[in-house]
């Protein structure tokens, strides 16, 4: 089509035609500048000119001139963004400083404050490099738990529990309060416990608190003072100092010394007073338990400027009235220094009582125990020298022979079936603790310079005291070659020497050297051995099944007769190295396959295929890698 007069000549319109050169032209402009001329029922194109004067348009005034830079349909998604909800959303949020946005939810975004430090932890590559900059410590790496190297976390009561699970006779759970001073100072509070709760008003008070200090700081002569307080009419008041002796309150004085006690008050049991000064000076002491235990206890000092020998150091003279009303001794004790000589003292005491209105000696303690007068007076330490017999229900249970070989009978004179004479080593301890001795029996004799020693003894200890949980161990000691050595320990099993691993539990036996049989040691499980004689594996017979169950503890070979078609499961209880055989045959049928769980591995990946002939037999030799790797192999058809 040339042109647009001869398009509208051929469409039989008529009117102002003028000259285009494409027809896409002609188009977009017949559109923009034609017009329909009723009167004489044809089509009009006007010039641009032409069309604004008809629609009373004025450039400038009424429309704007053209301008190839406003902004087109064409040009939005191309040139220009189109309209998106989330930039939308975007554009509304601020620029201040230290802002991060974030969505809030579908194309919408909000923004938050997004601090230096913050920035400073986003940089962080690694999760050390992130503690680092947080400032955590090797804690922040370490589980929580209440056993060792674990962090403990608070209970449900609001406290922290420290659990030890070492079965020895070394310290349970331990907290250590480290002060790591480069320059420690006298007075330094090295560490503490405190007790915090809300009084009345909801404040935080202290209500008690144990704390040390250093009184001396030198290496080598370190002293501490260590000081329990609590709250006293809203005070904390010290109840309790200890460093060189204990101090209770604050009484006159300081220390008095180890061991010893300076009290500010009396001292007292169940409210009532076992010390107090009396009107004269002296000291009443005072024990209110109405049962036949020790009453009060008494130290008398004689503090002698120029002690001797056999001096009187004190004695305590037990007194009453008499039938006429008169005052009479009835009981002395006193005690004698027999040596003062420094590093080698010796004393000795003496308990007389009165029989018959006449007084005697009835006990004699020095080294040993003398009863009565008794020829040869103190026997040594350890040692009781009677000058009668030993009586339980006027009856002898110590009977001395003076024979070749002398010894001691213990008689038992119950004719029933009963039990025989024992000899029974009783601790009777009113705070029993693991470890403790009950009881020691021991067998002495003099070496050849006379010196007396103990070639065996049998002890007895505490290993827990808990009731209805009893534990003990008794030990056998011989000496060898000058050294008193265990060489027998029972507890819940035995143990011969010093075996590693201890005790292995009840009706076993531990050794640490060997076993022997006829003068043969017996074999071992962690050691090479060389035998002299043959070995026979047990074979064991496994269930045929549709699945085979083999359990490898049973046995090192098994046999099995397939009486179908089968799966040889895994086996349980595998442990590495373990090796052995099993033996498979075909029962009278024959043409049973076998199938094999996961974890038994081949050569090549392949599983063998076994002898389908009635009664074959073939072989499965095999070895535990792991406990899900067993190696087999195959030797099939046997004849």
């Amino acid at each position: 089509m040339p042109n647009k007069t001869s398009f509208f000549n051929q469409s039989g319109l008529t009117g102002t035609s003028y000259t285009v050169t494409a027809f896409e032209t002609m188009v977009g402009e017949a559109l923009n500048y034609m017009r329909v001329n009723a009167a004489e029922d044809t089509i009009e194109f006007r010039t641009p000119a032409e069309a604004r004067v008809d629609l009373g348009l004025e450039i400038g005034v009424d429309v704007e001139a053209y301008d190839a830079t406003i902004l087109k349909d064409a040009d939005i998604g191309s040139t220009v963004q189109a309209y998106d909800a989330t930039l939308q959303s975007i554009s509304a949020l601020g620029t201040a400083a230290d802002k991060i946005m974030y969505t809030t939810g579908v194309d919408t975004w909000a923004e938050t404050a997004l601090t230096a430090f913050a920035r400073t932890l986003l940089d962080d590559t690694t999760a050390s490099a992130a503690r680092t900059t947080l400032g955590l410590g090797t804690a922040a790496v370490v589980d929580t738990g209440t056993t060792s190297g674990t962090v403990p976390l608070l209970n449900a009561d609001g406290g922290v529990r420290l659990d030890w699970t070492d079965d020895g006779a070394g310290l349970g759970p331990l907290l250590i309060l480290d002060r790591s001073s480069a320059t420690p100072a006298v007075n330094d509070l090295i560490g503490g416990i405190q007790w915090v709760g809300k009084n009345s008003a909801a404040a935080d008070k202290e209500a008690a608190m144990i704390y040390g200090k250093w009184l001396d700081v030198t290496s080598g002569s370190e002293d501490v003072l260590m000081t329990f307080r609590n709250i006293v009419a809203g005070s904390p008041t010290n109840q309790l100092e200890m460093a060189d002796g204990v101090r209770l309150g604050l009484p006159t004085g300081s220390y008095m010394g180890s061991g010893s006690l300076n009290a500010a008050n009396g001292l007292y049991v169940n409210s009532s007073p076992v010390v107090v000064q009396n009107a004269d000076g002296g000291a009443t002491f005072t024990d209110t338990d109405t049962g036949s235990a020790v009453g009060p206890i008494i130290d008398l000092f004689r503090d002698s400027s120029s002690p001797a020998n056999f001096d009187l150091l004190g004695e305590i003279t037990y007194s009453g009235k008499n039938s006429a009303a008169a005052t009479k001794n009835y009981v002395i004790e006193y005690v004698q220094a027999l040596d003062v000589t420094s590093g080698s003292e010796d004393g000795r005491w003496v308990l007389y009582t009165f029989a018959g209105g006449t007084g005697a000696t009835r006990l004699d303690v020095r080294a040993g125990l003398s009863v009565g007068v008794p020829t040869g007076g103190d026997k040594g330490a350890g040692t009781i020298n009677a000058a009668g017999d030993i009586y339980v229900n006027e009856k002898p249970v110590v009977t001395y022979s003076s024979s070749t070989q002398q010894f001691v009978t213990l008689n038992y004179s119950n004719d029933t079936a009963g039990e025989g004479p024992g000899l029974l080593l009783r601790r009777d301890s009113a705070s029993p603790a693991a470890n403790d001795l009950i009881g020691v029996i021991k067998f002495e004799g003099d070496n050849d310079v006379g010196t007396v020693r103990s070639y065996m003894q049998m002890t007895a200890t505490i290993d827990n005291p808990a009731n209805l949980n009893e534990d003990g161990t008794w030990r056998l000691q011989v000496r060898r070659g000058g050294a008193l050595n265990t060489r027998m320990l029972v507890r819940d099993g035995i143990q011969i020497g010093s075996p590693t691993g201890g005790d292995k539990g009840s009706g076993t036996i531990n050794v640490d050297t060997g076993i022997y049989k006829d003068n043969v040691e017996l074999p071992y499980t962690n050691a090479v051995q060389t035998w002299t004689a043959a070995q026979i594996g047990e074979v064991t017979t496994l269930t045929d099944a549709a699945s085979i169950a083999v359990d490898l503890s049973l046995s090192n070979n098994f046999t099995v007769t397939l009486a179908g078609n089968r799966t040889l499961a895994n086996p349980t209880n595998a442990v590495a190295g373990q090796s052995g055989l099993i033996t498979v045959v075909q029962d009278a049928t024959g043409s049973r396959t076998l199938a094999y769980g996961a974890n038994y591995e081949f050569p090549g990946g392949v599983a063998p295929t076994l002898t389908t002939a009635a009664n074959a037999t073939d072989t499965l030799s095999y070895y535990v890698k792991s406990p899900t790797e067993i190696l087999v192999t195959a030797s099939v058809n046997w004849s």
